[in-house]
Protein backbone atom coordinates (compact mmCIF):
# COMPACT_ATOMS: atom_id res chain seq x y z
CA UNK A 1 0.00 0.00 0.00
CA UNK A 2 1.96 3.51 -1.02
CA UNK A 3 2.47 5.44 2.14
CA UNK A 4 -0.02 7.71 1.37
CA UNK A 5 -2.45 6.04 1.80
CA UNK A 6 -2.10 4.13 4.88
CA UNK A 7 -1.49 7.95 6.32
CA UNK A 8 -4.56 8.59 5.12
CA UNK A 9 -6.74 5.13 6.44
CA UNK A 10 -4.69 6.00 9.75
CA UNK A 11 -5.62 9.50 9.95
CA UNK A 12 -9.60 8.72 9.53
CA UNK A 13 -9.08 5.25 12.07
CA UNK A 14 -8.01 8.06 14.49
CA UNK A 15 -10.56 10.83 13.71
CA UNK A 16 -13.60 8.75 13.67
CA UNK A 17 -11.90 7.50 17.57
CA UNK A 18 -12.08 11.00 19.07
CA UNK A 19 -14.94 13.06 20.04
CA UNK A 20 -15.04 16.63 19.29
CA UNK A 21 -14.57 18.90 22.97
CA UNK A 22 -17.73 20.48 24.01
CA UNK A 23 -15.27 23.25 25.38
CA UNK A 24 -15.44 26.68 24.04
CA UNK A 25 -13.61 30.27 24.81
CA UNK A 26 -16.91 32.39 26.10
CA UNK A 27 -14.49 34.72 27.52
CA UNK A 28 -13.02 35.65 31.06
CA UNK A 29 -14.67 36.71 34.35
CA UNK A 30 -13.74 39.93 35.81
CA UNK A 31 -12.95 40.50 39.29
CA UNK A 32 -15.55 41.11 42.19
CA UNK A 33 -15.62 40.57 45.76
CA UNK A 34 -18.66 38.31 47.98
CA UNK A 35 -18.61 37.06 51.35
CA UNK A 36 -18.07 33.18 52.50
CA UNK A 37 -20.00 31.75 55.12
CA UNK A 38 -17.59 32.48 57.39
CA UNK A 39 -17.54 36.18 56.42
CA UNK A 40 -14.34 36.54 54.95
CA UNK A 41 -13.93 38.51 51.96
CA UNK A 42 -13.48 36.17 48.96
CA UNK A 43 -12.22 37.44 45.89
CA UNK A 44 -12.74 35.83 42.56
CA UNK A 45 -8.98 35.84 41.44
CA UNK A 46 -8.68 33.71 44.47
CA UNK A 47 -10.31 30.67 42.90
CA UNK A 48 -7.94 31.26 39.72
CA UNK A 49 -5.16 28.26 39.00
CA UNK A 50 -8.05 25.54 39.43
CA UNK A 51 -11.46 24.63 37.23
CA UNK A 52 -14.28 25.59 39.03
CA UNK A 53 -18.12 24.89 38.55
CA UNK A 54 -20.57 28.18 39.42
CA UNK A 55 -24.13 28.15 40.11
CA UNK A 56 -26.32 30.90 41.13
CA UNK A 57 -29.13 30.05 43.27
CA UNK A 58 -30.85 29.93 46.59
CA UNK A 59 -31.74 27.32 49.06
CA UNK A 60 -35.35 27.75 48.99
CA UNK A 61 -35.27 26.84 45.51
CA UNK A 62 -37.89 24.58 44.88
CA UNK A 63 -37.05 22.94 41.29
CA UNK A 64 -33.72 24.01 39.51
CA UNK A 65 -31.20 24.50 42.35
CA UNK A 66 -31.75 20.82 43.98
CA UNK A 67 -31.78 18.91 40.42
CA UNK A 68 -28.89 20.59 39.08
CA UNK A 69 -26.57 20.20 42.73
CA UNK A 70 -28.18 16.39 42.43
CA UNK A 71 -26.33 16.34 38.76
CA UNK A 72 -23.36 17.68 40.11
CA UNK A 73 -23.13 15.16 42.60
CA UNK A 74 -24.06 12.21 40.29
CA UNK A 75 -21.13 13.19 37.78
CA UNK A 76 -18.62 13.72 40.73
CA UNK A 77 -19.30 10.47 42.05
CA UNK A 78 -19.29 8.68 38.85
CA UNK A 79 -15.90 11.03 37.56
CA UNK A 80 -13.51 8.18 38.40
CA UNK A 81 -11.52 10.79 39.96
CA UNK A 82 -13.25 13.01 42.67
CA UNK A 83 -10.21 14.45 44.02
CA UNK A 84 -9.71 15.97 40.78
CA UNK A 85 -13.56 17.46 40.60
CA UNK A 86 -13.56 21.41 40.38
CA UNK A 87 -15.19 23.35 43.37
CA UNK A 88 -18.73 24.67 43.11
CA UNK A 89 -18.91 28.08 44.02
CA UNK A 90 -22.45 28.48 44.84
CA UNK A 91 -23.64 32.70 45.06
CA UNK A 92 -26.73 32.97 46.64
CA UNK A 93 -29.42 35.28 44.72
CA UNK A 94 -31.40 35.29 48.11
CA UNK A 95 -29.55 37.20 50.44
CA UNK A 96 -32.11 38.32 52.56
CA UNK A 97 -33.16 34.25 53.85
CA UNK A 98 -29.72 32.56 52.62
CA UNK A 99 -27.57 33.36 55.84
CA UNK A 100 -24.37 31.72 56.10
CA UNK A 101 -25.63 29.34 58.45
CA UNK A 102 -28.58 28.24 55.88
CA UNK A 103 -26.14 28.20 53.28
CA UNK A 104 -23.47 26.17 54.73
CA UNK A 105 -26.31 23.57 55.84
CA UNK A 106 -27.76 23.49 52.05
CA UNK A 107 -24.56 22.35 50.75
CA UNK A 108 -23.76 19.71 53.27
CA UNK A 109 -25.85 17.62 51.64
CA UNK A 110 -23.56 17.05 48.81
CA UNK A 111 -19.80 15.59 49.00
CA UNK A 112 -18.48 17.65 46.06
CA UNK A 113 -16.09 20.30 46.94
CA UNK A 114 -18.19 23.24 47.56
CA UNK A 115 -18.02 26.92 48.56
CA UNK A 116 -20.84 29.39 48.97
CA UNK A 117 -20.71 33.04 48.79
CA UNK A 118 -23.33 36.25 49.61
CA UNK A 119 -23.50 39.84 49.82
CA UNK A 120 -25.23 42.54 49.73
CA UNK A 121 -27.54 42.44 46.40
CA UNK A 122 -25.38 45.24 45.37
CA UNK A 123 -22.26 43.11 45.36
CA UNK A 124 -24.36 40.43 44.26
CA UNK A 125 -25.73 41.80 40.89
CA UNK A 126 -22.21 43.14 40.15
CA UNK A 127 -21.20 39.24 40.44
CA UNK A 128 -24.39 38.34 38.29
CA UNK A 129 -23.61 40.90 35.97
CA UNK A 130 -20.06 39.35 35.52
CA UNK A 131 -21.72 36.24 34.41
CA UNK A 132 -24.63 37.29 32.13
CA UNK A 133 -27.30 36.04 35.47
CA UNK A 134 -30.37 37.84 36.04
CA UNK A 135 -32.43 37.19 39.23
CA UNK A 136 -35.52 39.01 40.54
CA UNK A 137 -37.91 38.20 43.30
CA UNK A 138 -41.04 36.37 41.45
CA UNK A 139 -43.67 39.45 42.03
CA UNK A 140 -46.58 36.66 41.60
CA UNK A 141 -45.29 34.49 43.95
CA UNK A 142 -42.62 36.58 46.58
CA UNK A 143 -41.13 33.16 48.04
CA UNK A 144 -39.12 32.30 44.91
CA UNK A 145 -36.53 33.92 43.27
CA UNK A 146 -36.51 34.01 39.22
CA UNK A 147 -32.74 32.98 38.28
CA UNK A 148 -30.54 32.07 35.37
CA UNK A 149 -30.64 28.35 35.67
CA UNK A 150 -27.07 27.89 34.08
CA UNK A 151 -23.92 26.18 35.35
CA UNK A 152 -21.08 28.01 34.21
CA UNK A 153 -17.78 25.71 33.81
CA UNK A 154 -14.96 27.84 34.73
CA UNK A 155 -11.63 26.70 33.67
CA UNK A 156 -7.83 27.81 35.77
CA UNK A 157 -7.71 30.79 34.09
CA UNK A 158 -11.16 32.32 34.98
CA UNK A 159 -12.44 31.99 31.51
CA UNK A 160 -15.52 30.14 30.72
CA UNK A 161 -15.57 26.96 28.89
CA UNK A 162 -19.02 25.54 28.52
CA UNK A 163 -22.71 26.37 29.79
CA UNK A 164 -24.08 23.36 31.36
CA UNK A 165 -27.83 23.76 31.03
CA UNK A 166 -30.49 22.67 33.15
CA UNK A 167 -31.43 19.95 30.19
CA UNK A 168 -28.49 18.15 30.38
CA UNK A 169 -27.30 15.17 32.20
CA UNK A 170 -24.76 14.44 34.88
CA UNK A 171 -23.03 12.08 32.55
CA UNK A 172 -22.55 15.09 30.13
CA UNK A 173 -21.29 17.14 32.77
CA UNK A 174 -18.57 14.57 33.66
CA UNK A 175 -17.77 14.55 29.96
CA UNK A 176 -17.84 18.26 30.25
CA UNK A 177 -15.69 18.34 33.33
CA UNK A 178 -13.27 15.44 31.97
CA UNK A 179 -12.52 17.70 28.49
CA UNK A 180 -11.16 19.94 31.46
Amino acid sequence: MPRPLILAVCALAFAGACKPSPLKDLGKIESFALNDVDGNTREWNSFRGSPVLVFFGYTYCPDFCPMTLHKVEKAYKDSGSPGDWPKLIFISVDPNRDSPAALKSYLSRFSFPSVALTGSETDLRNAAKRFGVTFYQDPENPELMQHSPILFVIDEDASIRYLFKFSQTADELREIVDAL
